[in-house]
């Protein structure tokens, strides 16, 4: 099984940047190398089109946009328009474009594994399933087409370079999927087909590979839960510092938790009293 940390966190800092790893020493990404599957343009940056992403670095310019005006969530590489023109610390984060910025980021890194020879890295699939899904979950006409979802990659993945898929049949694939899991996971069998979800997390097709959601379920051992986008992406170490140093500083008496609306026809923990309360301190 893919451990998720080995996978998430060389994402989340910076390591072998470019020009720090020496020759003649250990490879200090050894055992955390990735190599990125070679997908069609339709499975992700085809898919920009509909967010007119001609000014982000993976959208393919040849490809006509169909929203005007451009999506304004894939400035600054994915992370969105600045909330405030003099700070570089806090964007305005879209979550559903997760997918496209982990592509483009772990583009950038040191840690990739070109030669699929190597049996030691994990595969990455650049797939953006969340725009993928919006056909399914928004065109009430494709409601009962939801179990398609995916199956498109499946197919793609089984003959195409097949070795690399055979080799541990799966269990080194991962994908990062813009979601909760829930969303990703009606049963191949539920009918009618429920609005908003689809079955990609339960083809079979794909059953080996490691997802990492914004929320997972609690039984399936390859789904694994990531942090969600907090919008706070501090240019460097001092700006972090400084965030820190004021949030200590601020005096807070009042704390809110939203819960959530009432879920039927499952029974809540705790009953249905915690809706819509808060609590001073």
């Amino acid at each position: 099984m893919v451990n998720p940390l080995l996978i998430f966190l060389p994402f989340l800092s910076v390591i072998a940047l470019p020009g720090t790893i020496d020759a003649a020493g250990p490879d200090p990404c050894a055992g955390r190398r990735i190599h990125i599957r070679g997908l069609p343009p339709h499975f992700n940056t085809a898919l920009l089109r509909h967010c007119g992403a001609n000014a982000f670095p993976l959208a393919d310019p040849s490809v006509a946009a169909t929203s005007v005006p451009p999506y304004e969530s894939l400035a600054d590489h994915g992370l969105g328009p600045r909330t405030h023109p003099r700070n570089r610390s806090w964007y305005r984060n879209d979550a559903r474009l997760l997918e496209a910025f982990f592509h483009h980021r772990i583009l950038e890194r040191d840690f990739l594994a070109d030669d699929p020879a190597d049996a030691s890295f994990h595969v990455f699939l650049p797939y953006y399933a969340a725009l993928d899904a919006l056909p399914y979950v928004i065109d009430l006409a494709l409601l009962d087409e939801s179990t398609r979802h995916g199956v498109a990659l499946a197919e793609f993945l089984s003959p195409d370079k097949a070795h690399i898929l055979s080799r541990r049949h799966g269990h080194d694939h991962f994908l990062v999927v813009a979601g909760s899991a829930w969303d990703y996971a009606q049963s191949l069998g539920v009918e009618p087909r429920l609005w908003g979800s689809t079955s990609l997390l339960r083809l079979p097709g794909l059953a080996n590979f490691t997802s990492l959601t914004l929320e997972s379920c609690t039984w399936p051992w390859q789904e694994h839960a990531i942090p969600h986008p907090t919008s706070f992406h501090p240019s460097f170490l001092g700006h972090l510092r400084v965030w820190l140093a004021r949030a200590r500083r601020s005096r807070c008496a009042t704390l809110m938790l939203f819960a959530g609306g009432a879920s039927h026809p499952c029974r809540p923990l705790l009953g249905q009293t915690v809706l819509g309360y808060r609590w001073t301190v």
